[in-house]
């Protein structure tokens, strides 16, 4: 196979993937080009691994997990 045919492939290829990772960027499932990654994310799971470390973060880990799964008496999630 002639080196610009598989050069060609290649570039085809590295094109086609892209496409690809922004369709997936634009449905929310990944954060590739345009949509830069929410800064609370990453320092959440590293609370979590800190917490391994250091037990007196642990309550943190706690009470923010709390808030997410904060329930009423009715066991339906809070309104807006």
């Amino acid at each position: 196979m002639p080196w610009w045919l598989t050069a060609a492939l290649l570039a085809l290829a590295l094109f086609a993937v892209d496409r690809l990772l922004l369709a997936a960027e634009r449905r929310g499932w990944i954060y590739y080009r345009t949509t830069p990654p929410r800064r609370a994310s990453a320092g959440t799971a590293l609370l979590s691994v800190e917490a391994i470390f250091r037990p007196e973060v642990q309550h943190v880990v706690d009470e923010r997990a709390a808030l997410e799964t904060d329930e009423d008496a009715d066991g339906e999630p809070p309104g807006p």
